[in-house]
């Protein structure tokens, strides 16, 4: 699961008390130093790599001390067998973080301003609105989602001042329900085809461009109210009021135990559209522009954005034994925080 804030107190496999070298590294610190107490490297890397020259020439193992402070990550620290007997001790416990978030300066948002873009928001969004270049930022998982997923869909995640902000939905808070099945759908054999229904209401038919854009999905218990799926839209039809799905849901679209037309109460929601930022903590992805665009809650000069974007574990050990993580605060990961 995504890793918003996890503290080591102690993680070790047989961990070794023999005497050891001892490495340092602080923020403060550079990668040309010696390592020292009094002059420390800068990053875990650097240290790790030392104390693997240490062992490989002495077999002697090490104690690498992390000062306060925070550690930016920008991809998965990896642990081998060249780093067994290595432990990782913080100054003092719970006051070092290594952070994976992305920090955004205010500076890299942009009002939104533009008309084709403001006539897709809704009234109130309009003029509190900002957008931000992802390309720019070296953003990696902003791309589309999958046809069909029933997790993140490998999406970025968005926090602001600690807080995770919400991807924009509609409904904001509950569901809608399907009106009618018009089209179970095909889900087995060569011709496969995606359900289809009619929706109540018109707020629907405000999404048109999204998905003529192929950025529509809309998520739901669409069997079953245990088996969640997202699923991309194909088309949307406002004058019928019908919305066809771009994958076929295993077994069909519409309650099992209802018959052929469904219950006309199978809950379902839309995600990740610029039409529904419509409060404050909203956020969604054009793919195709790799931009976000965002409704804060404050001015963004007085708020603290970060982007959860590494995907991968934040460790990872492979082959290791003897190693010893102590103290340590994980912050920032996409993915998992020690694997």
């Amino acid at each position: 699961m995504p890793i918003k804030h996890l503290t080591l107190f102690a993680l070790a496999a047989c961990a070794s008390f023999v005497s050891a070298a001892e490495l340092y590294v602080s923020p403060a610190g550079n990668d040309s130093n010696a390592g020292t107490k009094e002059a420390p490297f800068h990053t875990l890397e650097k240290a790790r790599d030392a104390a693997r020259e240490l062992k490989a020439k002495s077999k002697e193992e090490s104690i690498i001390r992390l000062a306060d402070g925070a550690y930016p990550m920008t991809s998965t620290f990896e642990l081998t067998s060249a780093d067994s007997g290595t432990t990782y001790q913080a100054e003092h416990d719970g006051k070092v973080t290594l952070n994976a978030g992305l920090k955004v300066p205010s500076t890299a948002w942009e009002k939104v301003a533009d008309e084709p873009t403001l006539k897709r928001l809704v009234p109130r969004a309009k003029g509190r609105v900002f957008k931000l270049d992802l390309a720019k930022l070296g953003i990696k998982n902003a791309k589309p989602f999958p046809a069909m997923f029933a997790d993140g869909g490998g999406l970025i995640e968005l926090y602001v001042d600690g807080e995770k902000q919400e991807l924009s939905r509609w409904p904001n808070v509950d569901d809608t329900t399907m009106k009618k099945v018009l089209d179970k759908g095909v889900w087995q054999g060569k011709e496969k085809r995606g359900g289809s229904f009619e929706y109540n209401g018109d707020r629907p038919s405000r999404w048109q461009q999204a998905a003529e854009e192929g950025q529509l999905w809309v998520a739901g218990f669409w069997r079953v109210p245990w088996d969640f799926q997202a699923v991309k839209v194909k088309s949307i039809n406002p004058t019928e009021h019908v919305i066809e799905m771009a994958s076929p849901v295993g077994g069909g679209i519409g309650n099992k135990y209802a018959g052929e037309s469904g219950s006309g109460k199978e809950p379902w929601h839309a995600i990740n559209l610029l039409e529904e930022i419509d409060r404050a903590g909203e956020w969604s992805v054009d793919f195709a522009k790799q931009t976000l665009y965002y409704w804060p809650p404050a001015a963004l000069k007085r708020l603290s954005v970060s982007i959860h974007d590494l995907a991968g574990p934040m460790i990872q050990l492979k082959g290791s034994s003897k190693v010893m993580l102590r103290g340590l605060v994980l912050e920032g990961g996409l993915g998992n925080g020690i694997e």
